[in-house]
C-alpha cells in the first residue's frame, strides 16, 4: 500500500502536469549513492512546492519532510496523501483554496530513497547507504536524524559514534550529502533573522 520511491516520483510529475499553476518540482540534492561514480544508480532529492503562482507576494512557509528514516514507511505516504488533497480539491473547497492560494508548502516526501529502495525489499533499513566501516547489512549508513549540525553529538545518549550502530551521527556533522542539501534548502527557504544570532 506504501508508494515506493519511483511511484513517489511519478506522483509529483503527474501533480505537475495537472497543475501547472499550482505545483513545481525541485531538485535540491543527490542521496548518497548518486554521488559515487560507478556504485548504484542512486536518486534525486525532489521537493514539491504547492502554492498558487498567480498570486504573488511573501506567503507562509511550511516545509513537511518524510522518508528521513526509510523503514518508517507512513510518513511518507502522510505527506504524500496532504499533496493530493491540497490539489485534488484546490476549487472545490474554500480550506484547500485558500491555503494554496495565501501559502506555501514544500514538501519533501522521500528524503532518504537509497535507504527507502532497501526498506522496500522487507529490511528495516533505518539510515542511507554511506558505509564508514566494516559494517553489513541494515547496519550500513549514517542516521541521518543525527547527522544534522544542531547540537550534533552534544547530547549524551541521543546519537552514536559508532559506524555500526542505527543511531550512527556519521564522521561530522552534515557528513551526508542528504543533511547538505536539505539543511541548504530549509536555511534558505527560512532565513535566520534574530538578530545577534549565531549559526
Amino acid at each position: 500500500c506504501y508508494s515506493t520511491v519511483e511511484e513517489t516520483d511519478v506522483f509529483i510529475d503527474a501533480q505537475v502536469a495537472a497543475h501547472p499553476t499550482l505545483a513545481s518540482v525541485f531538485d535540491i540534492g543527490d542521496s548518497y549513492d548518486k554521488t559515487v561514480a560507478g556504485g548504484l544508480p542512486g536518486y534525486d532529492l525532489r521537493l514539491l512546492r504547492i502554492t498558487n503562482s498567480a498570486i504573488v507576494g511573501d506567503k507562509p512557509k511550511m516545509m513537511v519532510m518524510s522518508g528521513l528514516h526509510p523503514r518508517e514507511l507512513t510518513p511518507v505516504q502522510l505527506n504524500l496523501k496532504f499533496a493530493e488533497w491540497l490539489l485534488t480539491n484546490y476549487g472545490s473547497s474554500a480550506e484547500a483554496t485558500w491555503l494554496i492560494d495565501h501559502n506555501e508548502f514544500h514538501l519533501l516526501l522521500q528524503a532518504n530513497p537509497d535507504g527507502r529502495k532497501i526498506a522496500e525489499g522487507g529490511p528495516w533499513q533505518r539510515k542511507n547507504r554511506h558505509n564508514y566501516g566494516s559494517c553489513t547489512g541494515t547496519n550500513i549508513g549514517v542516521d541521518l536524524n543525527r547527522n544534522f549540525p544542531f547540537y550534533w553529538s552534544l547530547v549524551p545518549g541521543g546519537s552514536s559514534g559508532n559506524a555500526c550502530d542505527s543511531t550512527y551521527r556519521g564522521p561530522s556533522a552534515m557528513s551526508e550529502p542528504e543533511t547538505q542539501a536539505v539543511n541548504a534548502y530549509v536555511t534558505a527557504l527560512f532565513p535566520d533573522t534574530r538578530v545577534g544570532s549565531e549559526n
